[in-house]
């Protein structure tokens, strides 16, 4: 069973397969202006086996965002972008964006940057940013810190 949280996923401790599990622990709602702030249940530790970044996407045509591992307080998480996302800022992370397949545009307030495989950029923390597939789909690994917060705008 997959489950699906604002775009969010975590693997389920016993059978392996994604389910949704972070719980949302506080929205504030003020001046079009919406924080979240996610709580990710844990992750088990895994044998050491490698991720099959290609298995993980393969004909993936829809909005997708797994996480793949935690590296001490930050989070490796794998994007399948087919629709941008909302525009955002986070006030405790930066957020460094490696892409491995297409093109990804990151939307600034002043400009966008486009990123093409094998490209890396860091926002930091508290910049204003969308991101969206240039084209059909995009796929991305995102670094952040694990308690990220996500601030949506409606700019």
């Amino acid at each position: 069973m997959i489950a699906k949280f604002r775009d969010c996923f975590i693997p389920d401790k016993g059978s392996g397969q994604a389910v949704t599990s972070p719980v949302l622990s506080n929205v504030k709602k003020s001046l079009n202006i919406t924080l979240y702030i996610f709580k990710l249940l844990p992750m088990e530790p895994q044998a050491l086996l490698p991720i099959d970044i290609k298995q993980e996407t393969g004909e993936v045509n829809y909005y997708k965002n797994v996480p793949l591992s935690i590296v001490n307080d930050h989070i490796v998480r794998l994007s399948v972008m087919t629709e941008p996302f909302y525009w955002h800022y986070h006030p405790n992370s930066d957020e460094t964006f490696l892409v491995l397949e297409g093109v990804l545009c990151i939307d600034l307030e002043d400009r966008t940057i486009e990123l093409a495989p094998s490209q890396l950029i860091t926002i930091p923390a508290n910049i204003m940013h969308r991101t969206r597939p240039k084209y059909n789909r995009s796929v991305n690994i995102t670094f952040e810190r694990e308690n990220i917060q996500t601030v949506k705008s409606d700019i």
